[in-house]
């Protein structure tokens, strides 16, 4: 058995650089996501393979169509947070209600 996951999400991202960390900075880069998942599903096609896509409810949001592909093609799709924000930097009530709009918008 294979198991594969990948965390989806762009090259802004990182949390460890002021420029990149907050979500609305994220608008104003150009986003790579698409064209990537794209490569990625390609070759995970041409070898068989399944994975699980962890999934950025901020890309999700914006990417619903790839969300869509990506299932269609036999693969599962699971919850990486709606804004990638650090778990310990959360009140409860924060990671509760971020996974909770995630999950949300990923059904």
């Amino acid at each position: 058995m294979n198991i594969l996951s990948i965390d989806l999400e762009d090259w802004f991202h990182i949390l460890a650089h002021e420029e990149t960390a907050q979500p609305h900075q994220w608008e104003k880069f150009e986003s790579r996501v698409e064209r990537n998942t794209e490569w990625i599903l390609e070759q995970l096609s041409i070898a068989d393979q399944r994975a699980t896509f962890f999934c950025l409810g901020w890309i999700a949001k914006r990417n619903r169509n790839l969300i869509r592909r990506i299932v269609d093609s036999g693969h599962e799709v699971a919850c990486h947070s709606m804004n990638h924000r650090l778990v310990y930097k959360q009140t409860p009530a924060e990671f509760k209600e971020d996974l909770s709009a995630c999950i949300r918008l990923l059904e």
